[in-house]
């Protein structure tokens, strides 16, 4: 397992690093920005239809990066102080805990999460089983998110419905194969998030043509599943 976890955090360093990877997840780029919340809002979107966002709602972001869910989520009305996140990258962890005073953030790894049973009613993952090179761990991530998960709580999974040709470093998983990670069929599915270069493309045109070319399904490349693990879906 640690060498899987070597390869996770080395890509992460290069992405860091690297100044084409940086221009391509450039923060200022409008194209990618509405990417970004297009796929939070659908997050938001699929927690409030679960068990509400409501001020004492706990969440647990996994692979929480540098915290823009979990501000996203602070905005919506959830107590910081049931707001947890966590990540391999220490640097990535301090920048979230900036973004979401009082918030519990901590660096670490989803194979072994550092919290009780039971003790979150969401559990949300953002592209974490694509970029896990191993099976087996993945399979050790998805069965520690039910772990932690309350009896009532949801999974909200959003994922690559593709391999990216530009990056060997992750791969595609379609619902199918998220759902055989936590054994059930998801509650809910749906295709979204314009393919990233397209995206990025569009930069200050984005306000007018990423809603429109976001809707086309052959553009759409990631998809959000919820998952209710204890609920009549398994």
């Amino acid at each position: 397992m640690s060498s899987d976890l070597d390869r996770i955090t080395a890509a992460y360093t290069h992405y860091a690093a690297d100044p084409a990877e940086r221009a391509r997840r450039d923060p200022g780029n409008r194209g990618l920005m509405m990417l970004m919340r297009e796929w939070h809002d659908a997050v938001l979107a699929a927690v409030d239809h679960g068990p509400g966002l409501l001020a004492r709602t706990r969440v647990l972001d996994v692979g929480c990066g540098d915290g823009w869910l979990l501000e996203r989520f602070a905005a919506g009305g959830i107590d910081a102080r049931h707001l947890h996140g966590i990540d391999l990258m220490p640097e990535r962890v301090a920048a979230a805990r900036s973004r979401v005073p009082g918030a519990g953030i901590v660096v670490g790894s989803a194979a072994t999460l550092p919290y009780p049973e039971a003790a979150f009613d969401v559990v949300c993952l953002g592209m974490v089983f694509s970029s896990i090179p191993s099976p087996a761990l993945r399979r050790n991530v998805a069965q520690e998110c039910r772990r932690v998960l309350d009896r009532d709580g949801i999974i909200v999974c959003y994922e690559l419905r593709w391999a990216s040709p530009r990056n060997s470093r992750v791969t595609g998983l379609s619902v199918r194969q998220v759902g055989r990670l936590f054994g059930c069929a998801p509650q809910s599915a749906r295709a979204l998030s314009l393919l990233p270069p397209v995206a990025r493309r569009l930069d200050r045109s984005a306000g007018r043509a990423y809603p429109a070319l976001a809707r086309l399904r052959p553009l759409q490349a990631r998809h959000l599943t919820v998952f209710r693990p204890d609920g009549v879906s398994c």
